[in-house]
């Protein structure tokens, strides 16, 4: 376990942080990312996948070396200037806070579910990719579900999963690939090559977190569906092998059926419907999908606590 003992800190500090203070009001560390993947696609960018993954390569170099400061340089640093451990300690939960985005993800849904009708839709289209101009209320509502629970995975499990098992490297190196898929991992004529090798290995590193986050939501959403039932509605929903998961879960888990035609830009996109309808009111529907999201930070945060504690005894 990298940093040793301190690890269980680590870990509940960040999530403290996440869960009440959230974003802090600086450039945040995957801005510079973001630079830097649009300095390259500015001066390079060429569409085939060798220059796909010469970005992929540049960038996990450079952040590999930053992850050799943190996990090498800075301990030495610290103890060179005699700050004490508790100091350390939190500055690396502070650090690893950054790429945890729980109470971010839960302000942007609210803003969308809260705004006036003439921005609801404008509001929406800066969390997903699809059209939004002509979605109906139903839609807007279940697009909603669907980005939120693809983001619960994504922005807070998975970025969870990789900071308890490698430390703040762990997380560092995850949300380097997260954020190229991000901007680069798309299935269109730009990005199709010169994407694919960061859409790949974000797909590999996603696939057991999004299976997590798919079980926990039908933990806490305490329906009696089958997990079963969620794990093959889940290959349905998209080519993605992982995006199916978490939606299928959140589908199950508030009543809704999820899915249906959609477009991005002029590209007709089936998807198939997953889900069974239980309410016609997807709003109340994504409301308690918040309520589900926010009864899952309070599990994990007990249950590192329990870890806490045990650790402690032993």
């Amino acid at each position: 376990m990298i940093f040793g003992d301190y690890w269980i800190y680590i870990v509940l500090i960040a999530l403290i942080i996440d869960i009440i203070i959230g974003e802090f009001p600086t450039k945040h560390p995957v801005e510079f990312i973001g630079d830097y993947i649009n300095f390259f696609e500015r001066k390079v960018y060429k569409n085939t996948v060798t220059q796909g993954v010469i970005l992929l390569a540049s960038l996990l170099l450079m952040v590999a070396a930053l992850v050799i400061l943190l996990q090498f340089v800075l301990p030495k640093l610290f103890a060179l200037l005699g700050i004490p451990k508790l100091i350390f300690v939190f500055t690396l939960g502070v650090l690893a806070s950054t790429g945890l985005a729980s109470k971010c993800l839960k302000i942007h849904i609210n803003k969308v579910i809260y705004a006036n009708e003439s921005d609801k839709r404008n509001d929406l289209s800066l969390l997903v990719t699809r059209n939004t101009k002509d979605l109906d209320n139903n839609q807007v509502y279940g697009s909603l579900i669907e980005t939120h629970s693809e983001n619960l995975s994504d922005g807070f499990i998975a970025p969870l999963f990789y900071l308890v098992l490698f430390g703040l490297p762990g997380i560092i190196l995850y949300k380097t690939v997260q954020t190229l898929d991000s901007m680069v991992g798309y299935k269109n004529k730009r990005y199709y090559r010169f994407g694919k090798a960061s859409a790949i290995l974000d797909d590999i590193l996603n696939f057991i977190p999004a299976r997590i986050t798919a079980l926990l939501i039908w933990l806490v959403a305490g329906n009696k569906v089958s997990w079963r039932l969620i794990f093959k509605d889940a290959p349905k929903y998209s080519s993605s092998p992982n995006a199916g998961y978490p939606v299928a879960a959140a589908a199950h888990g508030v009543g809704v059926k999820l899915g249906g035609v959609f477009y991005y830009g002029d590209l007709e996109v089936k998807k198939a419907e997953i889900g069974k309808a239980k309410t016609d009111n997807y709003k109340n529907a994504a409301l308690d999908f918040i309520k589900i999201h926010s009864m899952l930070e309070k599990v994990i945060l007990l249950f590192f606590i329990i870890i806490l504690m045990i650790l402690y005894i032993i």
